[in-house]
Parts: C-alpha cells; structure tokens; sequence
C-alpha cells in the first residue's frame, strides 16, 4: 500500500487476506483508487483526513484505527468487524455495514446518510450527533449505544433488538 502513496496513476490494488499493521494513510487521496482490502485486518493504522472510493473491505476487521474526517464513497464494509475505531467527523456517502460488527467505537458527528446497517452488531459505540438520517438499521442488535442528539429522521429501527441505548429526546422511533 505504501507504493500507492505516491502514485497518482494507480486505479486499483488488491490486498486481501493480508494482515495490516501500522499503516499511516493520514491526509491522503485514493479517490482515483480502487482498493480491494477484503478479509484483512487492520491494526493500529490512521486513515484520518484520507479519501477513499469505490473501496472494499468486505468481512475486513479494524481494530485501533483512527478515521477521524476521514471521507468514504461508495465503500463496502459489509462484514466488517470494528473494534476501538475513532471515526469522529467522518462522511460515508453511499457505504453499506450489512452484518457489520462494531465494538467500542466513536461515530460521533459522523454523517452516514442512508446507510445501511441491516442485522448489524453494534456495542458501546457513540452517535452522538452523527447524521444517520435514512439509515436502515433492521434486525440489528444494539447494546449501550449513544445516539444522543443524532439525526435520525427517516431512520429505519423495525426489528431492532435494543438495550442500554439513549435516543435524541423528544423523537419518533419507527
């Protein structure tokens, strides 16, 4: 990956099944990239302020990543497993979660537009302020999850096993 830093021609790369380890990709630009992280686990790497497009990561696992403002378009998370993920301030635009799995995570005043989150797992993880408006999250499991002040207009909660979790005040839930 660490090639692709510098190279503006490349217009996709393959990496799955690989084990990533402290990979700094902070401020960067793959808009013009298509990455193909499917089944790697990522450890301890900061995609913080980068960009990303058409992306896969498919039943990837991030554990200690730093994502904070970072950009998503078009991204596919599904399957994915996060696990003490920063990603604070972060704008996903047309990502899918299916199944994913997320664990001790910051979403806060991330914007996840119509997002789906169809039987997801997500425990102790924050919203709080995050734009979730459109977002399907049905038959999903949520435990200790903070959506305090979040958008979530339009949201789709039907079927969702939920426990411990705080909700914007004052908000229609469907």
């Amino acid at each position: 990956i660490e090639e692709f830093k510098n190279n503006k021609n490349a217009t996709s790369a393959y990496f799955e099944n690989q084990v990533i380890t402290s990979l700094d990709l902070s401020s960067y630009d793959f808009s013009l990239t298509s990455f193909f992280l499917n089944k790697c686990i990522i450890d301890k790497s900061d995609f913080s302020n980068t960009s990303f497009f058409k992306t896969f990561f498919k039943k990837a696992v991030f554990h200690n990543v730093d994502m904070r403002q970072a950009r998503f378009k078009e991204v596919n998370f599904d399957h994915a497993v996060f696990i003490n993920v920063n990603a604070a301030e972060a704008v996903f635009t047309n990502c899918s979660f299916q199944h994913v799995a997320i664990y001790n995570c910051d979403f806060s005043h991330a914007c996840l537009k119509d997002a789906p989150f169809i039987r997801a797992t997500i425990s102790k993880a924050s919203f709080n302020q995050a734009d979730l408006s459109g977002a399907c999250l049905s038959y999903s499991t949520i435990s200790a999850v903070s959506f305090v002040n979040a958008i979530i207009d339009q949201a789709d909660f039907s079927g969702v096993n939920a426990r411990f979790c705080q909700f914007p005040p004052k908000v229609s839930v469907h």
